[in-house]
């Protein structure tokens, strides 16, 4: 059984794409192994925030946005930095598309992980869980791109492998898109809207979504955990069986 209340990391996200931001921020919101210290658009305020709080307040994981640095020399120089002036910090790299560079980069000077966002999306909490037990973790796109590649640095020609989500074959198409709506914050009665159905039907559809991961998912919840936390964390978790 996997215990929810064994991490408590403190997050920093820098990503200058605003709907990024927010719905990373969203997703660690609902993991309490997770707690986000600070939201950034710009490189500046992420430095100006970790220069002026106190070492107790600094953060345990920084996500920086890979596409948004400058290129790969100026990624090099942001992880030396940090790692110079944050050696217990872990840094996780996300991005929009694969950069064999930037790749390189993060894995050379010391990232925790590189992850394309499409691939981590509502599971970022659990891959930042994953990341703290590995060396190097990168997403199956990024695995995919780099093996026929000669020459790439031993951290990533060895890196972990994200697993995927774990499967709810009894969760039809229809009860999992209104689950993933609700999920990602947005209220039932906007739900229902946006799907074209009575709020009725989407309580419905929550309620054997609930019953669905309870029985599936086995996780060790501290008592006050609500249950739209607890499905959250259900649903995302990682297959981690093979």
């Amino acid at each position: 059984m996997t215990s929810i209340t064994r991490y408590n990391f403190k997050v920093l996200i820098y990503d200058p794409d605003t709907y990024a931001r927010h719905a990373i921020y969203t997703f660690l919101a609902w993991d309490r192994r997770t707690r986000v210290t600070l939201r950034t658009d710009n490189l500046s305020g992420m430095w100006q925030h970790l220069h002026s709080v106190p070492i107790a307040e600094q953060p345990d994981y920084i996500l920086i946005d890979a596409n948004h640095v400058g290129g790969p020399a100026d990624l090099r120089r942001i992880l030396e930095q940090l790692r110079l002036e944050l050696p217990r910090c872990r840094v996780v790299c996300l991005a929009q598309q694969f950069d064999l560079d930037l790749v390189t980069a993060a894995a050379d000077k010391g990232a925790k992980a590189f992850l394309l966002k499409h691939e981590v999306n509502l599971r970022i909490g659990w891959a930042i869980v994953y990341s703290e037990k590995r060396d190097f973790t990168v997403t199956s796109g990024v695995s995919d791109a780099v093996r026929a590649v000669r020459g790439v640095p031993p951290r990533l020609q060895h890196a972990a492998i994200l697993p995927p989500s774990l499967k709810f074959p009894q969760l039809t198409a229809r009860v999992k898109e209104a689950l993933e709506l609700w999920l990602g914050g947005m209220p039932a009665y906007l739900v229902a809207d946006e799907l074209g159905i009575g709020l009725s039907t989407v309580r419905g559809y929550i309620k054997k979504a609930y019953r669905i991961l309870e029985s599936a998912v086995d996780l060790d919840f501290p008592d006050e955990i609500t249950q739209q936390e607890r499905a959250f964390l259900r649903y995302t978790a990682l297959d981690e069986r093979d």
